[in-house]
């Protein structure tokens, strides 16, 4: 009969999965086997969010590039319809 032994993948409050050790043999998990497996769980629930957060540095880059040649467009005072027609395209 195999043994398991699951522990819980958390990110800010949010359930996000779970890590789940398997034996082919009958075995009786000991706490310095739960603490590494709750540890490794931890470690995993580090990495998840690092897409999310290149995609928020990337759109924090966007918009960044588009704030400066806004600036740059009013600064060299041109025509405001003129200067606002092709921000407006890349917001939408």
């Amino acid at each position: 009969m195999p043994s398991f032994l699951v522990a819980p993948i958390i990110w800010q409050k949010d359930l996000l999965g779970f890590l789940a050790v398997e034996t082919t043999e009958p075995r009786v998990w000991n706490q310095a086997d739960k603490n590494f497996i709750q540890c490794v769980a931890g470690l995993l629930s580090l990495a998840v969010p690092t897409d999310k957060i290149e995609t928020t540095i990337k759109q924090i880059q966007q918009s960044y590039q588009l704030t400066l040649k806004f600036a740059q467009a009013v600064y060299q005072q041109q025509d405001l319809q003129q200067t606002l027609h092709p921000f407006s395209t890349e917001l939408l």
